[in-house]
């Protein structure tokens, strides 16, 4: 699986649960923040699937970061 199916996968397997960019970055095992944060930003785009914004994070319990879930 390429870096964004393995993000969509792990999301919509752990649905509704949301997660910063950093927990994606460690659970999903995706070296480089960068690639997370702009795959996680794209997959919020897609509204009727996917929410990203201001949440708690189901990993790391961070309350002032993005986070994104499937819905």
């Amino acid at each position: 699986m390429n870096k964004p199916e393995l993000i969509f996968t792990f999301l919509k397997r752990n649905a509704p649960k949301a997660y910063c960019d950093n927990s994606l970055e460690t659970l999903v095992d995706i070296k480089g923040h960068a690639q997370v944060r702009t795959i996680a930003a794209s997959l919020g785009l897609c509204n009727k699937e996917f929410w990203r914004g201001e949440g708690i994070c189901a990993h790391c319990g961070s309350t002032n970061k993005l986070v994104t879930k499937a819905l």
